[in-house]
């Protein structure tokens, strides 16, 4: 047999590495298109272009265009030349290279709107890192429901913390955006509403009668002190004849008393006053400075389970004295804004 000619055995060896990169740039192109779709596919065509069509195959068009390769003889002529080079494996491998660390240093982070969700039409959400801003504020309704971008050359993961800043009543969603990985964020399904425990506290008669009115200026001071286990006391130091709500933040606070149904705060102002057996001339009487100029307190935030305890404190000149204490716990069926009363012994006041 005779032996293959050096002409045929490089022909042979130009078409087994033909053959060889062309197969190497094939998968190289099928893993480029699924790190592109993971992370960029979102961004290019719904961010960057704002509903545009842009794809992976239509880049490479575009890159075609530029470079002036056309789909005929050229094209493979160029592709034998390319594939069946000793540089064109080295093209090969180090654009393999290149392809594993951007699949293992990319992340990417995305947030959709749903605007069937949650009942608001537009929302905004927060994002931060270990208290930093990690991404602009950024606003969601119907006109804008895609925010999010890739992160390149991530080495290590972040805690994250999204927030929805508007409307109120969501819980903080935490979260790890993972190296080499994808994280999706639906506005607003995927933020657990807040369950709040606000209580109303409401003056007793005769607690009320010892009260110094809204503008006076009193020798002596009435002070609400709010404890909890675990959490460092909160003192409201000068209570007048009138309601104070307390349990969350003050912002918090007044967008829950904004919520409520017109005519729910005195309805369940005369309920608490009727339990509690309030005479008929004391509700009459005190009704109208309870339901007017409420007092907000921004405490920590009470929670399902919590035992509350209010401590009544008379201050005077020559000292304090702790003069009555109730302490509540709050269950998950309570109200988000529920009324408590607080009463003095009679001989408390004196």
């Amino acid at each position: 047999m005779a032996e293959p000619s050096p002409e045929e055995t490089l022909q042979k060896h130009a078409t087994v590495r033909y053959r060889t990169n062309a197969v190497l740039f094939a998968v190289l192109m099928v893993a480029l298109t699924l790190w592109f779709q993971k992370h960029l596919q979102v961004y290019v065509t719904q961010v960057a272009l704002v509903g545009g069509t842009m794809t992976l195959w239509a880049l490479w068009e575009l890159l075609q265009s530029w470079l002036k390769w056309g789909w005929g003889e050229d094209a493979k002529d160029t592709a034998k030349t390319l594939f069946g080079s000793a540089r064109g494996t080295e093209y090969v491998v180090i654009g393999g290279v290149v392809l594993l660390v951007l699949w293992l240093t990319t992340s990417s982070l995305y947030l959709n709107y749903e605007s069937s969700a949650g009942g608001g039409t537009e929302y905004r959400v927060e994002v931060k890192s270990r208290g930093v801003q990690f991404l602009p504020p950024l606003v969601f309704s119907s006109s804008q429901a895609v925010a999010g971008k890739p992160y390149f050359l991530r080495l290590r993961s972040r805690e994250l913390e999204l927030s929805v800043i508007e409307p109120r009543g969501f819980l903080p969603l935490k979260k790890t955006l993972e190296r080499g990985a994808r994280l999706d964020i639906k506005v607003p399904s995927d933020f657990q509403p807040k369950k709040f425990h606000v209580l109303r506290l409401v003056p007793g008669p005769n607690l009320f009668s010892n009260l110094p009115q809204y503008d006076d200026y009193p020798t002596v001071f009435y002070q609400l002190r709010i404890t909890r286990a675990g959490a460092a006391p909160v003192t409201f130091i000068d209570l007048r004849r009138q309601s104070l709500y307390v349990g969350a933040s003050a912002d918090d606070i007044r967008w829950l008393r904004q919520k409520q149904l017109q005519g729910e705060s005195l309805q369940n102002l005369l309920q608490l006053l009727h339990d509690e057996k309030v005479p008929p001339a004391a509700i009459a009487q005190n009704l109208p400075s309870l339901e007017s100029n409420p007092a907000v307190l921004s405490t920590f935030e009470f929670v399902t389970g919590d035992r509350i305890t209010v401590e009544v404190i008379r201050k005077k000149s020559d000292g304090s004295k702790v003069i009555a204490i109730k302490t509540l716990a709050l269950s998950e069926g309570d109200a988000a804004i529920r009324p408590m009363l607080l009463e003095i012994p009679e001989e408390g006041a004196q």
